[in-house]
C-alpha cells in the first residue's frame, strides 16, 4: 500500500481495505497535526467526500485525547470525509458492573452516565440505560436492553454488517463501520428498534416488524 507521511512522521496515511488509515502522533501539537493533515489531503487526488478515514493513535497518559475528537471534526468540516476514531482497545468499566464474557460476546449491566464508556472488540450486550454523553463501542453488534440515549459505535473500525438494537432507541449519534448518523430518526412508539447500514446510509427500523433474523433457518454465529 502507498503510504504518505509528513517530514516528521507526525501523520501517516495508508489504505487498508476500503478505508484510509490515518495514524497520528499525539505528542505533536494540534496546530502542527492540522498542518500535516492539510499537506497530505490537499495533495491527494483520490481523497473525496466518499472517502472513509480511520484515525488511529497510540494512547499516551501525558497527552489529552480530546485533540483526536477535534481532528476528526476538522477532517469532516474541511474535506467532507466520513471519520471513524479507532480508540486503543480497552474496556472502561468505571461504575459499571461486569456480568460475564463468553467467546465473542461481552455483557455488562448498570447505568452508563455522561463521560463513561464501554469498549470491546467483541459483540456487546448492555443491560441498563446509556445516558447522553455516555458511549458504547464494539467490534461487532451492540444490543441495549434499556434506553440508548448516548452514542453507540458498532462494527469498529470498518464492519458495516454490524447492527445496533435498543429497546428505546434515542441516541445522540450512532456509527456502524464508517457510516455515521447524528440523532437518527426513530418512531414515536416504545417498541424496540435497530439500526443497520443500507446503501452507505444508516437506516432505523422497528425490530419486530422488520424481523431481521427471520430468514435464518439454522443457528448462525455472527
Amino acid at each position: 500500500m502507498d503510504i504518505l507521511s509528513t517530514n516528521n512522521n507526525s501523520v501517516k496515511l495508508k489504505g487498508i481495505g476500503k478505508s484510509l488509515w490515518l495514524t497520528v502522533d499525539l505528542t505533536t501539537s494540534e496546530f502542527n497535526l492540522k498542518v500535516a493533515v492539510d499537506r497530505i489531503f490537499k495533495n491527494k487526488d483520490n481523497i473525496s467526500g466518499k472517502s472513509r478515514i480511520v484515525i488511529d493513535y497510540d494512547e499516551n497518559e501525558k497527552v489529552s485525547t480530546d485533540i483526536i475528537e477535534r481532528l476528526g471534526s476538522y477532517l469532516i468540516n474541511s474535506y467532507g470525509v466520513a471519520v471513524t476514531i479507532m480508540h486503543p482497545h480497552r474496556i472502561d468499566t468505571q461504575n459499571v458492573e461486569y456480568l460475564s464474557a463468553k467467546r465473542e460476546v461481552k455483557i455488562f449491566s448498570g447505568k452508563l452516565r455522561s463521560g463513561q464508556n464501554v469498549s470491546t472488540d467483541s459483540h456487546l450486550v448492555f443491560y441498563g440505560d446509556v445516558n447522553p454523553g455516555a458511549k458504547l463501542s464494539a467490534g461487532g453488534d451492540i444490543v441495549v436492553v434499556g434506553n440508548l440515549k448516548g452514542t453507540a459505535l458498532a462494527g469498529q473500525p470498518s464492519n458495516e454488517d454490524a447492527i445496533i438494537i435498543a429497546l428505546a432507541f434515542r441516541p445522540l449519534q450512532v456509527q456502524i463501520g464508517c457510516c455515521v448518523a447524528a440523532g437518527p430518526p426513530s418512531s414515536p412508539s416504545d417498541k424496540a428498534e435497530y439500526a443497520y447500514v443500507q446503501n452507505d446510509e444508516i437506516v432505523v427500523e422497528e425490530y419486530l416488524k422488520a424481523n431481521p433474523f427471520g430468514d435464518i433457518n439454522s443457528l448462525e454465529m455472527r
